[in-house]
C-alpha cells in the first residue's frame, strides 16, 4: 500500500467548465478566464497595462497601414515606372571602356554613328570633372546597341576600346548584406 504525501495541496476545481473540457467538449476560454481571475490583485494590474500597450500598439500599426494605403493610392506604381524605365535605358546603351581621356562626346558619337542613331553620349568623370576613361553610348533601337557591341577591341584615337553591354544598376539595398567579416588575430595592438 502506498503512503500518501501529506505535502501535496489539494486540488482546486476549475468550475463547471472542467467536466466538459475533460471530456473533450467545451471552451477552454471559459477555463482560462476562471484561471485568471484568480491571479492576485498585482498581476491583475500587470496584465491590464500590458492589455493597453497591445492595443496602442494595435491602433499604431492600423494608422500606419492606412498612411500606406493612401501613399500607395496618391503615387501608384511610382518606383516601379521608374524601374522599369531604367531597365528600358539600360537595354539601349553600352559601356565603352579604355577611352582616350582627351576624345570628346562627339568623336565617341561619330565612332559609334554606324551602328545607328545615337541618343546621348556619357563620358564619365571623377569629382573634379577629369575622364576616367569609359563612357556610356546611349543608342535609340535595341539592335543598334547590339551592333556597337560587334566594336569591342576597336580602335579609337589610338587606343583599343572594351564595348560591353550595359550591366543593370543593382542599388544596394536590394543586393543583400555583406558577407561576415571574422574579428580574430590581426586586429588590436599589432598582434
Amino acid at each position: 500500500m502506498e503512503a500518501e504525501d501529506s505535502t501535496k495541496e489539494p486540488e482546486k476545481p476549475l468550475g463547471d467548465a472542467a467536466p466538459a473540457v475533460a471530456e473533450g467538449k467545451g471552451d477552454t476560454t471559459r477555463v482560462a478566464e476562471e484561471v485568471e481571475a484568480t491571479g492576485t490583485g498585482e498581476e491583475d494590474e500587470l496584465l491590464a497595462g500590458i492589455e493597453k500597450q497591445m492595443l496602442d500598439y494595435d491602433n499604431t500599426i492600423g494608422l500606419i497601414q492606412e498612411g500606406i494605403e493612401t501613399i500607395e493610392k496618391t503615387f501608384p506604381d511610382l518606383a516601379s515606372e521608374k524601374a522599369d524605365d531604367d531597365a528600358q535605358y539600360d537595354e539601349l546603351s553600352v559601356y565603352v571602356g579604355q577611352v582616350d581621356y582627351n576624345a570628346s562626346a562627339e568623336e565617341l558619337q561619330a565612332h559609334f554613328s554606324h551602328c545607328g542613331q545615337v541618343v546621348r553620349v556619357t563620358i564619365l568623370g571623377n569629382a573634379y570633372r577629369q575622364p576616367k576613361g569609359s563612357a556610356y553610348v546611349q543608342f535609340e533601337t535595341k539592335e543598334a546597341a547590339q551592333r556597337a557591341l560587334l566594336l569591342h577591341d576597336s580602335t579609337f584615337k589610338g587606343r583599343k576600346i572594351q564595348v560591353m553591354k550595359k550591366r543593370i544598376n543593382v542599388p544596394a539595398v536590394q543586393r543583400g548584406g555583406g558577407g561576415f567579416r571574422g574579428r580574430g588575430r590581426g586586429r588590436g595592438r599589432g598582434r
